[in-house]
C-alpha cells in the first residue's frame, strides 16, 4: 500500500503494509544499499515486494547490518540487527577475527557490548549517539537480552553455551610481502560431565612458502593421547607437502591421508601421467584439440606383506602395457548426422567403472536419433550396466561382452530459459518397465512453484503434459509460497499436507517448521472430544534455538508429547553442545529405539530412554572419539555392564575415516 504522496506503507515491524488485494504483476526489489563517501557499502536493506518495476527511492524494508571500515577502507565491525557484532583487529604483522560469539559476552579483555569494546568503540560511538533515545527499553546486547530468561529457558541456555566460546579468536600472522604463513585458533570446552570439560588449547596452522608464493609445506598441531583423552603434550605434525616445477606445476604432494602423489604435465599444463604411492601408474592421452579421451590405469605394487603399499589386484598384469582402459570418451564429431544431433563439441559416448552412457536416443540399430538442442541441453541418454560390478572392465576389450544386455534411457525437456521443465525417468528396454514423467513449474521469479508427477505411464510422452486433460497422481507438489528474500514460506503437497516455515526476522533463520495433514485423510489426527494437550493434526512442529553464530542449540516437536519411557520423562526436543571451533561435542534427546544397531538385552529398568552423545577432539577437523551414554550412570554386573549404556565409541583416524565399537 501507498500513502497519498506514493511511498510505500511501512508498519512499525519495517516490513511494507500489504495490500488486501491481489497485485499482478508482482515485482521484488533488491533492497535499498546505503554508500559512504568511498563508495563502500555501509547498509543493505532487504528486498520487499512491489507493484511497479519502478525504482522507489529511500525505501528501506527490514532490518540491516551495519559495516564500520577503519581509514584504510577496511571492514573494522559490523553491528548485525540481532545486536551481535564481530570485528577485526589489525596490526602490520598479524590479523585478528572475533566472530560474533566471540564478542557476545563479557571475558578478560572482552566487554561484550560495542559501546564499550576498547577496539571499535571510537568506530561505532557516533551511530550510537545517532539512535533515537529509549529509556523504557534501552539497547542491549544479544547476550544481555535472553541471560536473564526474560525470552525462555531455551534462548538463556543458548546465551550461557555462546558465553562459552567468548574470546576465542582466530590469528593470522603474516610475513614481509604480507602473506599469512601461521594461523593459530583458540579452542574453549564447557560441557558438564564431558572429559574435556573446563579445557583450552590453541592450535597453530603453518604454511611455509616458497619465493613464488606456492605452498611448499603445510603443518598443524594436535594434542597426544594420554589415558584416550587429548590430553598429553602438544605434537607437530607435517599434514602436506608440495612440490612444483619451473612453471609452478605441482608435480608431487605428500599427505597424511592419501600418501604421495607425483604428476606430469604437458606443454599445455594437462596431466598426463600420475603415479602414487600404491604403486598405480595412470595415463591420460588427448586428441588433437586437447580434450581427454582415454584414462589408463596400470598397478606395479604386489608385496605379500599386507602392510606394506599395494595396488589395486585388478589392475596387476593388465594385457596391454599401458594398463587397463578405464576411462573412455567419444566425442560427436564422428557420428553420422553429427550437425543434426548438436553433437560437435560435445560428448557423445562415455566409458567409465559402472558401463558406458550415450548422450543420445538409440533406435533398434544402436543409432543416434536424439542427442542435444542447439543451445547444449542433453535431450536424451541411455545407459548400459556393467556385468560383472565387482571387476574393473577394461574398455580396450570388446565392449559387448562386458555389458548387460539391458538398457536404461531417460530424456529431459527445456524451456527457452534452460529450465528444465520434464523429466522422465530412466526406463529399462525390456518391456517391464514403464514411464514415470515429473514436469516442475516455475513462477515468475524463477523459483519452483509446482511439481506435477505422472507414474507407470504406457507409454512416453511426447511432449509437456497438461494437467486439466491429463490430471497428475497426488503425489507432487500442489504450491510452494516464497518470502521477498526467495525463502520457503509454505509448501502444500498434493496428498493434503502442507509445511509451514516462520524464519527470525533479524537474522532469518529458521525458527519453526510446521507441516499439517488432511484431517478428512487422517480423522484420527482431530480426536473429538479433542484431548487436552493433543497437538492435533500437526505431523512435525519444529522450533530451533540458535546461538549468535548460527549453530543449533534446541530443536523442539510440539507436535509429540512426553513421554514416560524406562523411568525416564522424555521429552520432545534436543539439545546441542559444540566447543570454541563449532564443533559438535555433545547431543542430547529422545532416540528411537529402533535405531540401536545392536540387540542386546537390556535390564527392563535401565534409565536409557535419553541418550547423550559426547565427541571428544583431538584437532580441529579430528574427532578422535564419539560415545552415546545414557543421561544416567548404569551400574550392572561384569556380564552386562558393557551393554547397558549402548556405548558406541568411534575413533576417528586422520582422514577422517571412523571405527565404530560398542
Amino acid at each position: 500500500m501507498r500513502d497519498g504522496n506514493g511511498r510505500i506503507l511501512v508498519g512499525p515491524d519495517n516490513q511494507p503494509v500489504m495490500s488486501a488485494n491481489e497485485v499482478a504483476p508482482r515485482w521484488v526489489g533488491s533492497g535499498w544499499t546505503i554508500f559512504n563517501n568511498k563508495g563502500k557499502p555501509v547498509r543493505q536493506f532487504e528486498p520487499f515486494f512491489n507493484d511497479t518495476h519502478k525504482p522507489d527511492f529511500d525505501t528501506k524494508i527490514g532490518v540491516s547490518p551495519v559495516l564500520f571500515y577503519d581509514p584504510a577502507e577496511r571492514v573494522i565491525a559490523t553491528l548485525h540487527p540481532n545486536h551481535t557484532y564481530e570485528k577485526v583487529v589489525f596490526d602490520p604483522w598479524q590479523q585478528t577475527t572475533y566472530d560474533v560469539n566471540d564478542t557476545c559476552a563479557p571475558r578478560n579483555q572482552q566487554t561484550g557490548d560495542p559501546h564499550t569494546d576498547p577496539d571499535i568503540q571510537g568506530y561505532v560511538a557516533e551511530y550510537f549517539n545517532a539512535l533515537p533515545a529509549n529509556p523504557a527499553q534501552p539497547w542491549q546486547t544479544w547476550h544481555a537480552q535472553r541471560i536473564g530468561g526474560v525470552m525462555g529457558a531455551d534462548e538463556r541456555n543458548a546465551a550461557q553455551r555462546a558465553e562459552a566460546h567468548t574470546d576465542t579468536p582466530t590469528t593470522a600472522y603474516f610475513d614481509a610481502l604480507g602473506r599469512p604463513f601461521l594461523t593459530v585458533a583458540r579452542n574453549r570446552v564447557v560441557c558438564p560431565g564431558h572429559d574435556l570439560d573446563g579445557t583450552e588449547d590453541s592450535f597453530a596452522t603453518r604454511v611455509e612458502l616458497d619465493i613464488e608464493g606456492n605452498q611448499r609445506e603445510v603443518r598443524d598441531e594436535r594434542k597426544l593421547p594420554v589415558n584416550y583423552l587429548p590430553t598429553g603434550a602438544i605434537e607437530q605434525r607435517i599434514v602436506m607437502r608440495y612440490a612444483y616445477d619451473m612453471l609452478g606445476n605441482r608435480i608431487h604432494q605428500l599427505s597424511m591421508e592419501a600418501g604421495a602423489r607425483w604428476m606430469l604435465n604437458d606443454v599445455a599444463g594437462k596431466p598426463i601421467r600420475a603415479w602414487d604411492s600404491r604403486g598405480h601408474n595412470l595415463t591420460t592421452t588427448y586428441d588433437a584439440l586437447r580434450r581427454p579421451i582415454e584414462q589408463y590405469v596400470r598397478g606395479t605394487f604386489n608385496n605379500p606383506d599386507p602392510l606394506k603399499p599395494n595396488s589395486d589386484p585388478r589392475t596387476l598384469n593388465p594385457p596391454s602395457e599401458a594398463g587397463l582402459l578405464v576411462d573412455k570418451i567419444e566425442y560427436g564429431e564422428g557420428i553420422a548426422n553429427a550437425e543434426a544431433l548438436n553433437l560437435h563439441t560435445r560428448i557423445y559416448r562415455h566409458f567409465d567403472s559402472a558401463g558406458v552412457a550415450t548422450n543420445a536416443r538409440l533406435d533398434a540399430n544402436g543409432n543416434p536419433t536424439e542427442a542435444y538442442d542447439f543451445k547444449g541441453n542433453l535431450l536424451h541418454s541411455t545407459r548400459r550396466l556393467v556385468s560383472d560390478y565387482k571387476t574393473i572392465p577394461d574398455w580396450l576389450l570388446p565392449a559387448e561382452p562386458q555389458l548387460d544386455a539391458e538398457t536404461f534411457q531417460g530424456s529431459t525437456r527445456y524451456d527457452a530459459l534452460n529450465r528444465l521443465i520434464q523429466s522422465v525417468a530412466p526406463h529399462s528396454n525390456l518391456g517391464r518397465g514403464k514411464f514415470n514423467v515429473i514436469q516442475p513449474v516455475f513462477n515468475e521469479a524463477n523459483l519452483l512453484g509446482r511439481v506435477d508427477v505422472w507414474l507407470e505411464r504406457a507409454a512416453e510422452p511426447g511432449a509437456l503434459l497438461d494437467s486439466n486433460t491429463e490430471p497428475a497422481l497426488p503425489v507432487g507438489v500442489a504450491n510452494i509460497d516464497y518470502d521477498a528474500k526467495g525463502q520457503r514460506k509454505r509448501i502444500d503437497y498434493k496428498n493434503g499436507a502442507s509445511t509451514f516455515y516462520d524464519y527470525d526476522e533479524l537474522t532469518f533463520r529458521l525458527t519453526q517448521l510446521l507441516t499439517r495433514r488432511n484431517a478428512a485423510a487422517f480423522p484420527g489426527d482431530d480426536p473429538q472430544p479433542p484431548i487436552a494437550g493433543w497437538p492435533g493434526r500437526q505431523v512435525q512442529n519444529l522450533h530451533y534455538t540458535y546461538d549468535p553464530a548460527g549453530n543449533i542449540t534446541h530443536i523442539q516437536d510440539n507436535a509429540q508429547q512426553t513421554v514416560y519411557f524406562r523411568n525416564k520423562r522424555v521429552e520432545p526436543s534436543n539439545d546441542y553442545t559444540y566447543d570454541a571451533l563449532y564443533r559438535l561435542i555433545q547431543a542430547t534427546g529422545r532416540e528411537h529405539l529402533g535405531q540401536l544397531a545392536s540387540g542386546e538385552h537390556r535390564p527392563p529398568t535401565a534409565p536409557d530412554g535419553f541418550n547423550a552423545f559426547h565427541t571428544r577432539l583431538d584437532h580441529p577437523g579430528n574427532g578422535q572419539a564419539m560415545a552415546r551414554t545414557p543421561s544416567v550412570t548404569c551400574t550392572m554386573p561384569s556380564a552386562t555392564s558393557c551393554r547397558c549404556s549402548t556405548a558406541a565409541v568411534t575413533r576417528h583416524m586422520p582422514a577422517g575415516h571412523a571405527l565404530t565399537t560398542t
